[in-house]
């Protein structure tokens, strides 16, 4: 799959906007698992 860089500051702001909904604040750290490819 490909992304630009567009799409992918779109998917990581999801992704930060959950973790801020489910209580992660600032200077919290988050271990994130992805797949290689």
């Amino acid at each position: 799959q490909t992304l630009s860089y567009g799409e992918l500051n779109a998917r990581a702001n999801q992704v930060a906007h959950r973790l801020l909904a489910l209580g992660v604040r600032n200077d919290d750290r988050v271990a994130i698992c992805v797949e290689r490819g």
